[in-house]
């Protein structure tokens, strides 16, 4: 069984700031995610902390290792480089197998992402922001994951978050907003299954009702099949006697 769904959908805005020249950070799926554009190819880095979920079937390599590269920034410990941008152009901060042997190093790779293949998109869901390969900040978590939402609920106050660039060796706070709105395509699950379950047996009742009703004419049925060898063996033996 699915998990239940979210009972709101979360919205992120940026706070006005000014940002570096070319560098652009806009609004996109009704306000869900945030796009981020640098046509220079000067790379700017987006960054957070690594997921080693990402990583299918490496997670004991990333357990062990998370190398940095070399970004001419000066990081504190919780925050590592995992997207580039650099001339319309985006990339991942991942390990490579290296072919014929059981090691892997570590490059940037062109992110195959659903969203943009020219921009760094972000998201906010259940007290992160993420990005394709890892969470950029937390917030306090307003949203709620439940089964069976109340006909009328209250939205959580909209909240400050925010996260950290990197560009030309310098660090870039980036203050947004997240804010609430009630998601219509809530599907109140448990109910679906109580009344599926309900069919079921109420399909199942049917059937044995039928099956009691029906009896004695099943019985007589079946009689009657066990009946025709034995008719047909007395008459066999009966010409074999005359």
């Amino acid at each position: 069984m699915m998990g239940p769904d979210y009972w709101f959908k979360e919205n992120i805005s940026i706070v006005d700031i000014e940002l570096p020249s070319g560098i652009s950070i806009n609004s996109i799926d009704d306000d869900r995610r945030l796009e981020i554009s640098n046509p220079s190819d000067i790379p700017l880095y987006l960054l957070g902390s690594p997921t080693p979920t990402h990583f299918i079937g490496l997670d004991d390599f990333f357990i062990r290792e998370f190398p940095r590269p070399d970004t001419g920034l000066q990081l504190p410990e919780d925050l590592h480089p995992l997207i580039m941008v650099s001339s319309d152009e985006v990339f991942e901060w991942i390990p490579i197998e290296v072919i014929g042997e059981e090691q892997y190093q570590w490059e940037w790779t062109r992110v195959m992402s659903p969203f943009s293949s020219q921009a760094a998109v972000i998201w906010p869901g259940a007290g992160r922001i993420f990005s394709v390969n890892g969470t950029l900040s937390t917030f306090p978590n307003g949203n709620i994951a439940e089964f069976t939402r109340p006909e009328r609920v209250t939205l959580p106050p909209a909240r400050p978050s925010k996260f950290f660039l990197g560009y030309e060796g310098t660090i870039i706070e980036i203050s947004v907003t997240i804010s609430y709105e009630l998601n219509h395509e809530y599907i109140p699950q448990p109910d679906q299954i109580e009344s599926t379950r309900f069919d079921l047996e109420a399909e199942l009742f049917s059937i044995g009702a039928l099956l009691l009703v029906g009896s004695p004419f099943i019985l007589a049925l079946i009689g009657f099949f066990f009946l025709i060898p034995c008719i047909y063996s007395f008459i066999r033996t009966s010409r074999d006697g005359t």
